[in-house]
């Protein structure tokens, strides 16, 4: 009887226990680079200039201007490159930029098709032979909330294109 229970604590020891041990690692790499030395504009401001908007007619895309941003990338390691707008949006509207006009905003959208170009997000372009590409971007002013604007108010807004790798 005593052989008998030996035995059964015996197979159960090796039945529960874990005896054997593994032992992995894990490797990381990659390759730093530079960001795309890429111009956008040729390096210069792009100026979309609504001068006089008269109040009661910011409806729909009645105040819009539409520029092409040529992007010109040299020594690129790839074709496909991003386009990021940053700045500040209006509250809930990840497309309109805030001016400095409490309720008036600048909504931004891709002057081939119209879609909404969201504030923070990229834009995949992919660059020509001879690393160009134009993208044209359309500003509208909109006072998407019917906020009741102040006369004689200069407004402003500010985004910042930048270039990255896809």
């Amino acid at each position: 009887m005593k052989i008998a229970q030996c035995a059964f604590l015996l197979l159960s020891a090796a039945l529960f226990s874990t005896v054997s041990k593994a032992d992995i690692k894990a490797e990381f790499k990659g390759v730093l680079i530079d960001a795309p030395p890429c111009k956008i504009n040729g390096d210069t401001l792009l100026d979309y200039d609504f001068k006089d908007v008269i109040i009661q007619q910011i409806k729909g895309d009645f105040y819009q201007k539409t520029q092409s941003v040529e992007v010109k990338c040299s020594s690129v390691s790839s074709n496909n490159i991003n386009l990021t707008l940053n700045g500040t949006t209006m509250a809930g509207k990840d497309n309109i930029l805030q001016t400095n006009v409490s309720g008036l905003g600048v909504a931004l959208l891709n002057g081939d098709d119209d879609a909404e170009i969201k504030i923070g997000k990229t834009i995949p372009l992919m660059l020509g032979s001879g690393g160009e590409a134009t993208f044209n971007l359309k500003a509208i002013v909109v006072n998407p909330n019917n906020t009741k604007l102040t006369n004689n108010s200069d407004f402003s807004a500010t985004a910042t294109l930048t270039t990255s790798y896809n």
